[in-house]
């Protein structure tokens, strides 16, 4: 197996993410009939999706309350619902497609159900589970429904082999879930993840949490302001 430098701390991560997000967002919205735009947030606006649901295996496992970590992903999730609403579904509150968050959250959820299950005689449910989780985000159009709960549940269950094999074969699999080959990219900066948390105070704790609902609040405004049409994901 290569092995790769270890440089990039947990914290760092989310800071590639964050950006990788927002160029996502900003190619959709402002830039959707270009075609450079779109092969920029097929590439770079893709590392995002895996580093978060990595993330979020790394905390579940570092966690000090798994019910708080919990509750904030709920707390943020209905916080940024009326902006994703806003920019991509037309309305302040819409149903037929659902920020990220949530998907995060039932990743979550379905992680704390396959450990308690896990150390039972039912063991041999959690992989029902993991269908019937996948099955549910598709059912509520969850942001990368499918794709996320499949990263989340490799992400875990290769959470003891090295960081490159399970950065592999996690964004492999969301890759081809999703039919977006640019998932891939995500394995280079995984790859350097040195198992740190990194510096972060608790203003920084709840900065990235914020970031979401705040950048996406930000581009509704400059679209309303300039007149732009909001575009829905494809």
């Amino acid at each position: 197996m290569i092995s790769f430098p270890s440089i990039l701390n947990n914290t760092q991560l989310k800071i590639i993410a964050a950006i990788s997000m927002l160029i996502d967002h900003i190619c959709v919205v402002f830039f959707a009939e270009n075609q450079a735009a779109f092969i920029v947030r097929h590439t770079a606006g893709r590392l995002a999706m895996p580093i978060f649901a990595f993330l979020l295996v790394e905390g579940f496992f570092h966690t000090k309350s798994r019910l708080r970590y919990g509750v904030t992903l709920l707390v943020f999730a209905v916080i940024s619902e009326p902006a994703f609403d806003l920019i991509f579904n037309k309305a302040v509150i819409e149903f037929s497609y659902q920020n990220v968050l949530f998907s995060l959250l039932l990743g979550l959820v379905m992680l704390c159900l396959i450990e308690k299950i896990n150390y039972s005689s039912f063991s041999y449910l959690q992989y029902p589970l993991i269908a019937g989780f996948a099955l549910l985000v598709w059912f509520l159009k969850t942001d990368h429904d499918i794709s996320v709960i499949i990263m989340i549940a490799i992400f875990y269950y290769f959470r003891w082999h090295s960081v490159t094999l399970r950065s592999i074969f996690g964004c492999a699999a969301a890759a081809l879930i999703s039919g977006t080959p640019g998932t891939l990219l995500a394995v280079i900066p995984l790859c350097l993840y040195n198992q740190q948390r990194g510096r972060l105070n608790t203003f920084g704790k709840y900065f990235f949490y914020a970031f979401y609902p705040v950048h996406i609040l930000l581009i509704y405004i400059v679209t309303y302001v300039l007149g732009y049409a909001q575009f829905a994901i494809k």
